[in-house]
């Protein structure tokens, strides 16, 4: 499916109605420098979606911020992570309805830490994911592609804004840099979510003041947690209605019983 209006359809059509109770919803999305004047409109779109984990990069340690995790916490997102930074910097936020526990950098000898959050939380890892631009973030890479390595048997989800994808299919041409380790993930044993449910598809979370698209945001899973996953797809009306510069990523997962 193309990019446009027949997605954002999709969502507020087919997943307006009451969730079944055995799926664990995740959202990701990247709410742009923060979210500023914007948090409103973003807590909004948030609700519509009802996530029992979000993901939020551009995440900032400002006032905004504030108001942000405020309103997360009042529409039942207890529990909200980050590593403080400076409030012009922006960061990875996990929410989630259940408790988040062991909330670390995935490592700490990158430049920026923060830019790699992990959390467990309703029976998997979580790592959320926000990369620099340009060669900066091949040491964030590393760290990623070496933490799949290391959990590729255990239920782990890595996802957020990678500023990375395929060339020649997830953009246009072969501008985006460290495309080869979209690949080295699959290597590592991890799925590409919306990737293996659209082979061919093409579908851009972000565009350039030029108008080129790209897929920039993803959700790569290991195998056990894969198999759980019963959707993933993007919604693109929060970036058509501009209250983002990015659509958001949604994937729901069948929860672990006892």
């Amino acid at each position: 499916m193309g990019d446009g209006d027949r997605t954002s359809e999709r969502i507020f059509v087919r997943k307006i109605g009451e969730k079944t109770p055995p799926l664990i919803r995740v959202v990701c999305w990247n709410i742009l420098h923060g979210g500023g004047r914007r948090v409103d409109a973003i807590l909004t779109r948030i609700v519509r979606h009802r996530p029992d984990v979000l993901i939020l990069t551009e995440f900032r340690n400002d006032a905004s911020g504030q108001r942000l995790r405020a309103g997360l916490r009042d529409i039942g997102l207890w529990y909200e992570h980050f590593v403080p930074t400076h409030k012009t910097s922006n960061g990875v936020l996990i929410a989630a309805r259940d408790y988040v526990d062991a909330v670390q950098p995935l490592d700490t000898t990158v430049r920026k830490p923060h830019l790699l959050l992990e959390g467990l939380v309703a029976g998997l890892s979580v790592i959320g994911v926000y990369m620099p631009m340009g060669e900066a973030k091949t040491p964030y890479w590393e760290a990623v592609v070496a933490a799949a390595r290391r959990r590729e048997a255990s239920p782990t989800l890595v996802i957020g804004d990678f500023n990375t994808g395929k060339h020649f299919i997830d953009e246009k041409g072969t501008s985006l840099v460290s495309a080869p380790f979209m690949n080295r993930m699959e290597e590592a044993g991890f799925v590409d979510l919306w990737r293996a449910r659209n082979p061919e598809g093409r579908e851009f979370t972000w565009f350039s003041h030029k108008g080129n698209g790209f897929r920039l945001d993803h959700a790569f899973a290991s195998p056990s947690l894969a198999a759980r996953v019963t959707d993933v797809f993007y919604s693109h009306a929060e970036r058509l209605d501009r209250i983002s510069d990015h659509s958001a990523l949604i994937l729901d997962i069948q929860a672990w019983t006892e």
